[in-house]
């Protein structure tokens, strides 16, 4: 009988032990995901005050491609090409300036006319480089200061810069 209680007793720890554990694992599973979550919405969120900002420059007969042509830079390259990208891709191809090229660590999915590099690829030179990828801006500054002469700028700094 001892035997018996001894092997129910054991069975209910294993089984306490176990729940523990796999409540533990889901815990951390959806901290992880909520926590990717959030950074998502702060992305969208960024890009949602960029775009408000850039269309108020708009509605107020400000652009980009005149604020560059104004800085002295002529010769233009854009580091990524997600929303914010393909927008300042179109407002710089009505304009003046030279779109040289662009950088993208996911090049087949770009549909541009326009060269396309990836990051570790030998760039050539521009007056300026501007990241379009808001949120990965030091990583991507850091990257590029190392292998580039030229200013590397936010997109992000040039709208609430201007």
């Amino acid at each position: 009988m001892i035997r018996y209680i001894s092997f129910f007793i054991l069975f209910i720890v294993a089984y306490i032990i176990g729940f523990c554990m796999g409540g533990s694992w889901i815990f951390k599973r959806n901290s992880e995901l909520i926590k990717n979550e959030y950074k998502k919405s702060d992305k969208f969120m960024k890009m949602v005050k960029i775009l408000d900002y850039w269309l108020k420059l708009k509605e107020d007969k400000k652009d980009i491609a005149k604020f560059l042509e104004k800085m002295g830079y002529d010769n233009i390259a854009i580091y990524g090409i997600g929303y914010l990208g393909k927008h300042l891709v179109d407002e710089l191809n009505k304009s003046e300036l030279n779109l040289n090229y662009i950088i993208d660590k996911k090049i087949d999915r770009i549909e541009e006319n326009i060269k396309i590099y990836k990051p570790n690829d030998i760039l050539p030179k521009v007056d300026i480089i501007i990241v379009t990828a808001i949120t990965e801006f030091d990583k991507i500054f850091d990257e590029l200061e190392k292998k580039m002469e030229c200013p590397v700028v936010s997109l992000e700094d040039i709208i609430f810069g201007m």
